[in-house]
């Protein structure tokens, strides 16, 4: 299983570019690079917040877990 950061997706369903989402973020390209492609293993709170901010998401709706056979039961009881 792997944690993927949908950075790409979300942030071209609202227009933006890799650019774009960099000067909005204050993030480095560095990082935003890395984000972009799941290029990285981590991700700062820092960064995860200013993401979310600026693409007015939650971080679940930011980060996702593939090949999970499960589903959250958090608030499903």
């Amino acid at each position: 299983m792997t944690v993927k950061i949908r950075l790409q997706e979300l942030a071209q369903a609202k227009g933006l570019n890799l650019s774009q989402v960099q000067r909005r973020s204050g993030l480095t390209m560095t990082q935003v690079r890395r984000y972009w492609r799941n290029e990285t293993s981590s991700v700062s709170l820092q960064a995860l917040e200013a993401l979310c901010d600026l693409l007015q998401v939650m971080p679940g709706e930011l980060l996702v877990k593939e090949g999970a056979s499960w589903l959250p039961t958090i608030g499903k009881e």
